[in-house]
């Protein structure tokens, strides 16, 4: 009896997982206030940037095709944060609900960003990375709720920090 207990737990954790999974769209839906950036944590690729059509023409006045950019535009990234062998720097930031972070692996091993407590990342269960990337690989959030969200290096939690998000 204790077997068929354990067993449909274990069922039943895969299939939340699964489900958790499957549902978390907003994760995958870039902010269009985001550059683009070819090392996001998707797995979708867009064969077709370099193609002819995707190439503005080149401007024969020798300036750049580029318009100025304006003083309302908010930039792409509000923080950018370094992990390294030491740990992430800044360890602290402020930013605004509605703000991206993003954070750069310059460590020689894998990080994997994810809200605390660690192992199970429940105090912000959209602020996790899922995987880990590797020595140049960058993961970038957008924060929606106001609040003090410490995190962790998955891999690495000695590796930790907090970002406050005010309103």
């Amino acid at each position: 009896m204790k077997n068929i207990l354990i067993a449909a737990g274990i069922i039943l954790a895969v299939g939340l997982g699964v489900w958790y999974y499957g549902n978390r769209a907003e994760d995958t839906v870039p902010n269009e206030d985001m550059q683009a950036d070819n090392t996001d944590n998707t797995d979708q690729t867009n064969e077709d940037a370099d193609s002819p059509a995707n190439i503005p023409p080149a401007a024969d006045n020798g300036q750049s095709n580029n318009p100025p950019p304006q003083e309302d535009e908010k930039p792409a990234f509000a923080a950018a944060i370094t992990n390294t062998e030491d740990g992430f720097s800044p360890s602290s930031v402020t930013i605004k609900v509605g703000d991206t972070v993003k954070w750069i692996n310059q460590a020689g091993g894998n990080m994997w960003v994810a809200s605390a407590p660690h192992p199970v990342h429940t105090d912000y269960p959209e602020f996790d990375q899922k995987r880990g990337v590797g020595t140049g690989g960058e993961y970038t959030f957008t924060f929606t709720k106001a609040g003090n969200w410490k995190y962790h290096d998955h891999l690495n939690p000695q590796h930790f920090g907090v970002v406050n998000v005010t309103q």
